[in-house]
């Protein structure tokens, strides 16, 4: 079963050094549970009126900087931009049994 994380990236230095740097805040995760969490962080982050979907997000925040933007094919997953930060989710890398 594929599972999925949502990371944290900084798009600025000074910033990701005074925040511990690019992180994983989530793991473990089934893609549709994935999407919820990311769609409550962007609604926990932003003014924007509440968003139920992230269609809906991305039709609020298209015009702002700090977008959400969804993924146009099965390899690009949703994300948003926020205060120089970029919260997306990725698929989890499969850890090879060692022997």
């Amino acid at each position: 079963m594929e599972t999925f994380e949502i990371a944290l990236v900084f798009t600025c230095p000074y910033i990701a050094q005074r925040n511990g740097g690019n992180r994983v805040l989530h793991t473990g995760l089934k893609l549709e549970e994935a999407k919820d969490k990311l769609l409550n962080l962007f609604n926990d982050k932003h003014d924007y009126p509440y968003s139920e979907t992230l269609k809906e997000a991305e039709l609020i925040s298209e015009s702002h900087m700090d977008n959400m933007i969804l993924g146009d094919d099965i390899d690009t997953f949703p994300m948003f931009h926020y205060d120089s930060r970029i919260y997306k989710i990725l698929k989890e890398e499969k850890e090879e049994d060692a022997e």
